[in-house]
This record gives structure tokens, sequence and C-alpha cells, in this order.
């Protein structure tokens, strides 16, 4: 059962702020009527029915009472999903389907799409037609096969910089983050133990990431330590990484990464190579190795450009990164 977009966000603010809320505050913050509210709250309790679980009861001080079980259950995260009221533009769409065939967990047919997508079957078609001209100098290709359904194919480290920059497009240009978590099956906890290892990695290299760039990260490196657990390693990197080898950057990595039982020295490489790429907004220490780490910033900046399909302002990075 639907809520609708507006009973959606009463219900969140109900959960979020289950201790003090009370209807005149939900008025004020929401803009909304005394009857607007009654009406929500109903529509509410009759999802909670559906759900089989305890309705919302308002006291005569004003105060909602909400049920432990309704906190702890409901998903808002999912209920923002289904409630979602917005048409997506092509870019959006293009970047939703680039998500699930980079992070599926099952065989995707042509009815996940339409469904996620809530648009025509003709609709997702043409946008699989677009996305297979805009991949075709990517080394990336769509294919469809009865084992596997709608897949990606091409080399680990193509269809890892690919995931960065629709990860990149969606979280910094469009701030879906709950979407991505939604298509991603990416959990609270998996994404604060990868900005608790984040920081780690700041303190250990006497750097400063950018909010932004951590949040965008914390989605991406959950996502290719899923990929590596599932097998799909990477078999060689670019000749430039190889400079990153014996820095104090790649020794916090490595050390980083045994933690969660990855030992591979091309991932090490990798993840140090793209570590250096962020944003920083400030480089407390002279950086060990610079030149070496230096060649290999570049050689990923490069890689993102192809793959990404964008210009990035190589100088411009690699000063915030340096100096």
């Amino acid at each position: 059962m639907k809520i609708g977009q507006r009973n959606y966000m009463i219900l969140k603010e109900i959960i979020n702020n289950s201790m003090t809320v009370t209807g005149k505050e939900l008025e004020a913050k929401l803009h909304l009527t005394r009857k607007q509210l009654e009406y929500g709250i109903a529509k509410i309790n009759t999802y909670l029915e559906e759900q089989q679980l305890p309705i919302l009861e308002r006291i005569s001080s004003g105060r909602i009472i909400v049920p432990d079980e309704v906190i702890n259950q409901v998903n808002l995260r999912q209920l923002e999903w289904e409630n979602q009221e917005v048409w997506f533009s092509k870019e959006e769409r293009s970047n939703i389907i680039q998500l699930m065939l980079l992070t599926k967990q099952e065989e995707l047919s042509l009815q996940h799409f339409i469904e996620v997508l809530k648009v025509s079957k003709n609709t997702v078609l043409s946008d699989f037609k677009r996305l297979k001209a805009e991949l075709a100098n990517l080394k990336i290709r769509l294919v469809y096969t009865r084992e596997q359904g709608y897949v990606l194919k091409g080399q680990e480290y193509d269809l890892r910089q690919r995931l960065f920059a629709v990860l990149l497009h969606m979280l910094s240009g469009y701030g879906q983050y709950g979407m991505a978590a939604e298509i991603g099956e990416i959990s609270k906890p998996q994404l604060e133990h990868i900005r608790e290892m984040t920081e780690k990695i700041e303190r250990e290299m006497k750097n400063r990431f950018t909010d932004e760039m951590i949040e965008v990260n914390s989605y991406f490196f959950t996502l290719i330590l899923r990929r590596i657990r599932q097998g799909m390693v990477l078999d060689k990197v670019p000749d430039t990484f190889r400079h990153v080898a014996g820095t104090k950057e790649y020794m916090v990595i490595k050390s980083c990464l045994a933690a969660e039982d990855v030992n591979n020295i091309y991932e090490t490489m990798y993840f140090t190579a793209h570590i250096q790429s962020m944003k920083t907004n400030s480089n407390l220490e002279a950086v060990a190795g610079q030149n070496e780490v230096y060649r290999a910033v570049e050689e990923t900046i490069s890689n993102f450009e192809r793959i990404a399909c964008v210009c990035v302002l190589k100088i411009k990075i690699i000063w915030l990164i340096y100096f």
C-alpha cells in the first residue's frame, strides 16, 4: 500500500522525533493544516495495520505516541522509494539502470527496470539503446542472456570506474542517497563501518577529505568490497599504479584492507591510488613518495575521465591533493 509522499514525510518526522513530537510541531514544520495531519495519521495507521504493526496514538497533551515496533520495523528508505512521486529524467534513469546492473544480486529482467523506474517497457528499451551507445567507446557492453538476464560486461577496472562515476552523479548531483542505498542494498551499519575506516585513513595520512567525497566513497567502497568478496577481483592495474607500492599511503591502505580480509596487491594499489585522487581540504604533512603517487593519481583521473565521459580539471584536483 502506498501512503503518499506527504504522509511518508509525516511518518518520517514522527519516527525520527519519537520522544518529543507533537501535532502542532508537525503542522508548523511540514506546513499542514490540522485536518491534513489528522488525515495523514489515519492513512499511516491504515498502512501500519496492513503491516501488522501497532498504530500511532495522539494523547491529550498533543504528543504522538510511537510504538517501538514501528520505530524498529518500518523501513523508511524502502517507504521513501515506494512513495516516490517524481518523474526521473533520462540521465537519472540511466544512472539508476547502471547502478542496478553494477550492484545486482539477482538476475535482472526487463520487468525489474520497469518497476523501479516506473515507466513503460518502450521507455526502458529506449534507455537501454541510449546507454549502449554511450558505453560503446568505453569497452563496456550491455548484454542480455537467459542465464544472467541484463548485465554489463567489461574489465573489472573499467566497471569500477563507471560505478564511481554513477555514484558521483547520483549523490553529488542529485543527492539521491536513499535511492542509491536501496538499489545497492547498502545498510546504515555498512556505511558507518566504511566511514570509520576512512577516518582512520585520514588520521594515519594526516589528510582531510571533503564531506562530499567521504559520503560518495562510503557507498563506493562498500560496493567494491562486496564485489571483491563475490570474486570480482582485479588481476591487473595501470602500470603507473605500481609506483604507490611501498609508500606510506600504500602501507596504511594495506592495513585497512587486511582488516577486511583483502590481501591482493592489485587491490591495495587500486585503493591507494583512488584514495589519493580524493579532494582534500588540507594536507598536514608532505606525502611520502610524492612524485610516484602523483603519477598514479594522474592515471586514476585520466581513466576516470574516459569512463565517466566528463572532463576533470586535473591540475586543480592534484593541486588540492598535494598543496
